[in-house]
């Protein structure tokens, strides 16, 4: 893991540990215990100024911070987390009973979100599947290249690494920034575009009609 704008690599952030797994796929070892302490230890701790941090949706970067019951729960789930919550309920309350004390779910809360606004800086998560808003990727893309190229002649995989890193300069991480700043722009001009061209449906319950034709 690494984080890093358009002045570089954030110093003193990088992590790589040595999988456990050995299908090729690292997410078995990334997980939200590591990614939080990640976070807490090496880049809170390590950001100059407040900051905008930018985080996809993965599984390891949303733990939520109030677990909220499931339609899968069973009864005995749900009386249990409703004590938690110090929640009175009967033993002879059904499920849909319990379920309308419970009421509504506030709006979701992560763990990792908590941390990063308790530490004076701001959290923007990207839309699902939205990959190319995140100047990061190209990055990777571009470490990842020099590794490939150069794993054969250098052979150890920890000084590979840190040889692809360290050949991705402050002026390329400027590029991709820029680069991804202008796709985002594009896109929402887009978005604005196909707004202003959808015509609303307007409901007029003072007339015959069901529907007006009125802009």
């Amino acid at each position: 893991m690494h984080a890093g704008s358009a002045k570089g690599f954030v110093r003193n952030s990088s992590l790589i540990f040595k999988s456990k797994q050995k299908t090729g796929d690292y997410h078995g070892d990334m997980n939200s215990e590591n990614f939080e302490r990640w976070i807490k230890e090496s880049l809170l701790t390590s950001l100059e100024e407040p900051s905008i941090i930018i985080i996809d949706n993965a599984s390891y970067h949303s733990r939520d911070a109030n677990p909220w019951p499931t339609t899968s729960w069973k009864k005995n789930q749900l009386q249990e987390w409703m004590k938690h919550k110090n929640i009175d309920y009967l033993p002879t309350e059904t499920m849909a009973q319990l379920r309308q004390k419970i009421g509504q779910r506030p709006d979701k809360k992560y763990v990792v979100d908590n941390m990063i606004l308790e530490a004076g800086h701001e959290v923007l998560r990207l839309p699902p599947y939205h990959c190319q808003f995140n100047a990061i990727e190209m990055v990777w893309s571009e470490a990842k290249r020099y590794y490939d190229k150069h794993i054969g002649r250098l052979k150890d995989p920890l000084v590979c690494w840190d040889a692809a890193l360290n050949s991705v300069t402050e002026q390329h991480w400027y590029n991709y920034v820029s680069h991804t700043d202008k796709i985002i722009r594009e896109s929402w001009e887009k978005e604005k575009g196909i707004m202003a061209v959808t015509e609303p449906l307007i409901i007029n319950l003072d007339s015959d009609c069901s529907f007006s034709d009125t802009d």
